[in-house]
């Protein structure tokens, strides 16, 4: 029925016959109505404008067993077609949702779709591009949130992100930040280890076995020291740091770099019980719940406030509120000049005010001096829009419903916390592709 250049593809579903030739895959399907044929691609819709516009939820089904087939390019092109539908505005988005189910008397329950997903992350680079696109897609949904959730996945996403060689760490990233909205998400990487090998040839001076996947590469030779396991909090601070350093020019991480610092900004402040452990001075110890082990702070505010500073002289006693990372900067020192980033730092401190014991320590810390000097120099709207809004929350008088919080949190060196009132749902944003 095909020629010899064509490629067969075990039958699936209804007596289909499957070929593969250029980049089209055509699925010729027999029913009672006799037969019909089907034109599928991942060419620009221009070229096949069939391929997506006319497919009914039924055909598109008959693409699902194709998101695990032997055949690389099989997986790829169903993915390509499912894509589209993973938007949610698509009527036939129910096709990844039908079958989960969550919580109640029965256990948490996957479908075929997102197991699919979750194995193709780890596909060649333009079918894990799609799957992360299509699972941040869905990730508003929270049967989804449920499904992405299990160690397993998490554990590989988190070391795909920590792993320098990851082409699409910042995919990985915005599909983290979207799930810690879930306190689920946000408890599991509180407590979460990840198996990392020492490797002096790495960046970060060691490699996440769990990272395996086709688009980040494996050290050659491999690291002969064994694998131990780590927190990831930890592992995450450093990322950040990493990548909020100013780049070389020409420097091809960038885009890595944005990802991880849009991870960093969501994902951390979303999960406010952890705020006292970012903020503490790493000369203190902390212990956040559900863990009971105390352990050096993180200390984040410099890292978040140095890009954002400039040269701007303050008075004496603005000078001590300031820490001392930022004290009598020299006048040469110039702000981050890219406005996403600048704005990721603003919307980090926002996230961080979303406790009143988060809101008390940066206003004991400088930062609404750092922020006011920014302010007189920021020319982009949006930025302005923001500072403002944490200006707002800075100097804002608290009263007894915004001072008394729910968040129980214990130190070895300061008093217990005041507990948090989470606000600003917005920030706690789906971000969709």
């Amino acid at each position: 029925m095909c020629s010899a250049e064509c490629q067969r593809i075990p039958k699936l579903g209804e007596t289909a016959e499957v070929m593969l030739r250029k980049g089209v895959l055509r699925m010729e399907c027999q029913s009672s109505r006799g037969s019909y044929s089907k034109l599928y691609t991942n060419e620009p819709r221009s070229l096949y404008p069939r391929g997506r516009e006319f497919m009914s939820e039924n055909e598109l089904r008959q693409l699902i067993p194709f998101l695990h087939d032997k055949n690389p390019q099989v997986r790829q092109i169903a993915l390509a077609n499912l894509l589209g539908h993973s938007n949610k505005e698509s009527p036939h988005r129910a096709i990844f949702l039908d079958g989960l189910r969550s919580g109640g008397l029965q256990h948490a329950q996957d479908n075929d779709v997102l197991r699919s997903l979750k194995l193709l992350c780890r596909d060649q680079l333009a079918t894990a591009h799609d799957a992360f696109r299509a699972l941040i897609n869905l990730s508003d949904n929270s049967l989804v949130i449920t499904s992405l959730s299990d160690p397993l996945f998490l554990q590989f996403l988190v070391s795909y992100i920590l792993n320098h060689s990851s082409t699409l760490a910042d995919l990985a990233s915005m599909l983290l930040s979207n799930i810690s909205a879930s306190a689920t998400v946000c408890a599991s990487l509180l407590s979460m280890t990840i198996p990392i090998v020492p490797d002096a040839q790495a960046p970060s001076g060691y490699y996440p076995p769990q990272s395996r996947s086709g688009t980040c590469l494996t050290p050659v030779p491999y690291p002969s020291d064994e694998p131990r396991e780590v927190q990831v909090l930890p592992l995450l601070l450093d990322a950040f740091v990493q990548a909020a350093a100013p780049a070389e020019s020409g420097d091809k991480t960038k885009q890595k770099r944005k990802g991880e610092l849009h991870f960093i900004s969501s994902v951390f402040a979303n999960t406010s019980t952890a705020h006292r452990a970012l903020l503490t001075p790493e000369d203190s110890r902390v212990s956040v719940p559900p863990s009971t082990v105390e352990a050096p702070g993180m200390d984040i505010l410099p890292y978040v406030l140095l890009p954002l500073a400039g040269p701007e002289e303050f008075d004496l006693e603005d000078q001590e509120l300031l820490p001392s990372a930022l004290q009598f900067l020299p006048p040469t020192k110039t702000r981050e000049p890219d406005p996403v980033l600048r704005l990721t730092h603003v919307e980090t401190l926002l996230l961080l005010c979303t406790t009143f014991w988060g809101r008390d320590f940066l206003r004991k810390n400088g930062v609404y001096q750092i922020i006011r000097a920014l302010h007189e120099s920021e020319t982009v709207d949006k930025i302005s829009e923001h500072i403002e809004r944490l200006v707002n929350f800075l100097k804002r008088e608290e009263g007894p419903e915004t001072t008394s919080d729910g968040i129980q949190i214990t130190t070895s060196t300061n008093s217990p916390s005041n507990p948090a009132n989470d606000s600003d749902d917005e920030d706690n944003r789906i971000e969709e592709i």
